[in-house]
């Protein structure tokens, strides 16, 4: 419905006929140019498709970043005419939607493009707004709003108390290359075989080297004093249920 091709096709169609589609033609052509800025996943997609709506956004002069400043003020002056349902009017929560992802892409592209961003020296050189649509990105805001009790609008706290959930997740389950996964007894019984296999005495130390990063994200975790006692109680019912499950291994001291 909302594409290039109709707009031609609209023109020649009221030619013959005499008829103004010029308000159908600008609602079509305005949300298809809002679909091409939104979309865009490679910085060459514009110059492929010979279309400057499909570039990046490459400053804050940009055209683009106007066009979809002018789209959210073009918005707010449609909900201001306070159309009835129906004739005329999105629905509260499309014009909510709509308006709130418009101004969130134009303050998020602001800010990559003038902050200094952590292990860079310098600013983005551009911003690809459809890198902010993919599969895995919504996966986790889907995590995100399950774990807060299926809300929709979740707020800074609930994304970090979910954080600290996944990550307890992450470590009670390693994902390797591939389809194939290795639960945390697949991965316990690898590090006992390449010990037995080391040969060791009592009196040689074990090198941890590679769990030291795990211990520093550990470490970096602060849990508040409320929640101390619901992660104790969980930990405790996670090492009751490992410990019929995984056979205990004694390693020299």
């Amino acid at each position: 419905m909302f594409d290039e091709k109709l707009v031609t096709a609209l023109d020649e169609f009221g030619k013959l006929t005499n008829c103004n589609y010029a308000g159908t033609k600008h609602l079509i052509l305005t949300i298809s140019q809002l679909w091409k800025i939104c979309n865009v996943k490679h910085p060459l997609k514009g110059q492929r498709l010979n279309d400057p709506f499909c570039e990046p956004i490459m400053g804050l002069d940009d055209f683009k970043l106007h066009w979809l400043r002018s789209f959210h003020d073009w918005l707010s002056v449609w909900e201001d005419q306070k159309l009835d349902k129906r004739q005329g009017a999105l629905t509260k929560e499309t014009m909510f939607a709509l308006k709130h992802t418009t101004d969130t892409m134009c303050r998020l592209s602001e800010y990559l493009l003038t902050t200094t961003v952590r292990g860079q020296q310098q600013q983005m050189e551009y911003v690809i707004l459809g890198k902010f649509q993919t599969d895995n990105l919504e996966f986790r805001f889907g995590q995100y709003r399950q774990m807060s009790g299926s809300n929709y609008n979740v707020s800074v706290t609930q994304i970090m108390e979910s954080e600290k959930k996944l990550k307890i997740l992450s470590i009670m389950k390693v994902v390797t290359c591939g389809k194939s996964q290795i639960t945390l007894k697949d991965f316990i019984t690898g590090c006992k075989t390449e010990i037995d296999s080391l040969d060791l005495n009592p009196t040689d130390n074990i090198c941890l080297t590679p769990f030291l990063p795990l211990l520093k994200d550990c470490d970096s975790i602060t849990i508040a004093d409320a929640e101390m006692s619901g992660i104790v109680f969980i930990a405790g019912y996670v090492g009751f249920k490992l410990k019929s499950k995984i056979a205990c291994i004694n390693l020299p001291t």
